[in-house]
């Protein structure tokens, strides 16, 4: 679990350095979007944890359809803990 969360984490990191250059290039017009679905139904069979909440891969397509046809003015932010 660890180099998954590691991994998930420097990816994350990486798409903010990368809207962080892009801002000071000028360069507009570009959406970087980060989905993070955490763990799906289907995931959970194989990993054997049902202590966690899971989502459909439908939820999580569902999730990236909002957050790329979403006006470029709004920023969505979500977590659940």
């Amino acid at each position: 679990m660890v180099p998954y969360r590691v991994t998930k984490d420097a990816v994350g990191a990486a798409i903010e350095d990368l809207r962080v250059e892009l801002k000071e290039l000028g360069k507009t017009g570009i959406r970087l979007v980060d989905i993070k679905p955490g763990q799906t139904r289907e995931s959970r069979e194989l990993l054997e944890r049902v202590d966690m909440i899971t989502a459909s891969y439908s939820d999580v397509a569902d999730g990236i359809i909002m957050a790329i046809s979403h006006p470029d003015i709004v920023n969505l932010n979500f977590r659940r803990n």
